[in-house]
């Protein structure tokens, strides 16, 4: 954000979540910029664990995140952070990920590998 508001850079992507809780915060250069296009809506990056973290760890994590919705104090925490709750990923619509990625290499984007 910081090169887009100082002219650095033109143009540049943000996650429409990340660009949210910047808003949140009205000292954010975030509120120097404006949208000037949108992509169709994307899920938002997965929450993983440590190869190292047990299995009774990832089962006890996913079903508390499940649940926060329903948990008083989590839900304090869900609503500041402007979240309806977590799901169970639906690998599938990652997909759209992929064709965004075939799509810019083969417009001749440049990638940051």
């Amino acid at each position: 954000m910081n090169a887009l508001v100082s002219g650095k850079i033109d143009l540049g992507p943000i996650d429409s979540y990340a660009f949210d809780l910047m808003k949140m915060s009205p000292g954010d250069p975030v509120h120097q910029l404006r949208v000037v296009a949108v992509t169709e809506p994307a899920p938002i990056p997965f929450l993983v664990a440590a190869p190292s973290t047990s299995r009774g760890t990832t089962d006890r994590l996913t079903a508390a995140l499940l649940n926060s919705s329903a948990d008083g104090e989590a839900k304090a925490i869900l609503d500041r952070l402007q979240l309806k709750g977590f799901a169970v990923v639906d690998v599938a619509s990652y997909e759209v990920l992929d064709r965004w990625d075939t799509a810019a290499r083969d417009a001749g984007h440049a990638c940051l590998d």
